[in-house]
């Protein structure tokens, strides 16, 4: 009889080890899914941020608030990953521009050395030669690709580096950015596991 209550406290004991262990596997999924849903939004927002930004510049490429201020080549520097453009920037007081020409500037230089990410890059803005700002600071990916017009359409390519003579030719620019977010899961097997969300955008905008 004493063997009896033995055998089955043991296997009372090893139902609820079971249990528990169920439990708590069930616990650290819903942690995981709830960071990696987390990490989802943190790389939806960045990346939001970021193309707004970029949309409200280049869709001004060449546009000046005062008339016949900007003069061809409106893009000064055409490469795969940097451009440089004339244009008229907004002021963040009046929403309008004041009439000076500007240049922009984009690059994306790396790597990002506060990111666990290796694949991540700096994604920087310049406006008139001044310091380089960070736009983007997960930046996988930024390419660039131009083109000229040609037969009632802008699908003409331009090879890059677009050499001096061609820059003024420039009728459509084309643009894929990419990033990264990470954020820390949880699991028994390996609680320090990177949790990664990639996001992408793609945008072409036509040169007044």
């Amino acid at each position: 009889m004493g063997y009896q209550v033995i055998l089955d406290v043991i296997g009372s004991s090893v139902i609820g080890g079971i249990l528990l262990l169920t439990v708590l596997n069930f616990n650290m999924q819903n942690i995981e899914t709830k960071r990696t849903m987390q990490t989802e939004m943190i790389a939806i927002t960045d990346i939001g941020t970021a193309i707004e930004i970029i949309s409200e510049d280049f869709s001004r490429i060449g546009y000046c608030q005062q008339r016949n201020v900007i003069k061809l080549p409106v893009i000064t520097n055409a490469s795969k990953n940097e451009i440089s453009f004339k244009t008229d920037v907004i002021n963040n007081v009046t929403g309008l521009g004041d009439g000076v020409e500007d240049i922009v500037s984009y690059k994306i230089t790396g790597p990002n050395n506060s990111s666990p990410e290796p694949g991540d890059n700096l994604l920087q803005r310049s406006i008139n030669g001044g310091p380089w700002q960070i736009v983007y600071a997960n930046a996988s990916q930024f390419r660039l690709k131009y083109y000229k017009y040609n037969k009632n359409n802008y699908n003409d390519s331009l090879s890059t580096p677009v050499s001096a003579s061609n820059l003024e030719y420039i009728r459509r620019v084309t643009l894929d950015i990419k990033g990264i977010s990470t954020n820390t899961g949880s699991s028994f097997a390996d609680p320090g596991k990177l949790i990664t969300s990639e996001v992408s955008n793609s945008m072409s905008f036509e040169i007044r």
